[in-house]
């Protein structure tokens, strides 16, 4: 739990994603990436796809690929 309670969910885990891929920060991304897999929303579609969009963002095409086919939808 974060500080006053606030639990972050998929929402939040897709906007920090967001704004990682556009500082292309990879050392933040993996640990946002850790967490979303941690609290199990690396299954949610968003989730996902904004895993492989920072992915791509950060010059790391394999990764994206990867993550796509292992999407269950």
């Amino acid at each position: 739990m974060i500080d006053g309670g606030v639990e972050p969910n998929s929402a939040t885990v897709v906007s920090a994603l967001q704004v990682c891929a556009v500082a292309c920060s990879l050392e933040e991304c993996k640990m946002i990436h850790v967490f979303a897999v941690w609290k199990g929303f690396k299954l949610d579609v968003s989730v996902a796809t904004a895993l492989i969009d920072m992915h791509m963002k950060c010059f790391l095409p394999d990764k994206a690929i990867d993550l796509f086919e292992r999407m269950p939808s």
